[in-house]
């Protein structure tokens, strides 16, 4: 009886790292947050939906197109990729984002978008929703309308509320700043933590730094151990 290929060790661990892989490079080489998750959704609805699949060959398609998406990921071809999942989504039912896309469509146009424009159209639809919450606008605002007349006051709306919570940090007092370390082996790495670095990656020098001492505590680790065994083994 055929097996699932869900089934087989290495073909799972192939499809996940390749999983893995994709994932990553979605957020790196696609500025749009709706168009990465309309990737994602997708990609996750096709690894459901055939992972039961005993068909070697169509197996075999499903992988092809999936190496391909990575490829057209890493080189940053955002129109294939677009041309990839477009038969994936006449054949399901219409997501949740086809809405946003279209949207995006509608106010821009069908080129790739800078990440500022993808940051200022995400506010104003932000901004949109919530007056239509409130009842202060309609459900339908012409596309005009959006770009002309809302878009400036949803962004100065936007920076409003960015003062406002710079103001109550600032009336809280002045930030703090600290030193803090991190132990590897019998060595301390100092560093300094301030509102400055809050949330943000580590600096990549202090990351070698890290590295390295990490690497030379364990080689110390290990040459102890190995004179060690000389001594009971009588070794010289």
């Amino acid at each position: 009886m055929a097996q699932n290929f869900g089934r087989i060790p290495s073909h799972k661990y192939y499809v996940l790292s390749l999983y893995r892989i994709v994932l990553r490079n979605i957020p790196k080489r696609c500025c749009s947050y709706a168009f990465q998750y309309e990737i994602k959704k997708n990609l996750s609805r096709q690894l459901t939906k055939h992972k039961h699949d005993k068909s070697s060959w169509s197996v075999y398609i499903l992988l092809d197109k999936f190496k391909l998406l990575n490829s057209y990921l890493s080189e940053g071809k955002l129109q294939e990729i677009k041309n990839l999942i477009k038969p994936l989504r006449k054949t399901s039912k219409q997501l949740k984002t086809t809405k946003i896309l279209g949207t995006l469509t509608d106010l821009g146009d069908n080129t790739v978008q800078s990440p500022e424009e993808v940051r200022n159209l995400h506010i104003l639809e932000t901004y949109i929703k919530q007056k239509q919450d409130l009842g202060l606008l309609p459900i339908y605002v012409p596309k005009t309308y959006k770009i002309n007349l809302l878009l400036p006051l949803a962004l100065n709306d936007h920076a409003c509320v960015n003062l406002y919570n710079i103001q109550q940090k600032l009336e809280k007092g002045s930030p703090s700043a600290r030193m803090s370390y991190t132990k590897e082996g019998r060595n301390q790495i100092w560093f300094v933590r301030s509102p400055v670095n809050k949330g943000k990656r580590q600096s990549k020098k202090l990351g070698v730094l890290i590295r390295q001492e990490r690497k030379d505590s364990q080689k110390n680790v290990d040459n102890l151990n190995f004179c060690e065994a000389k001594c009971y083994l009588g070794i010289t």
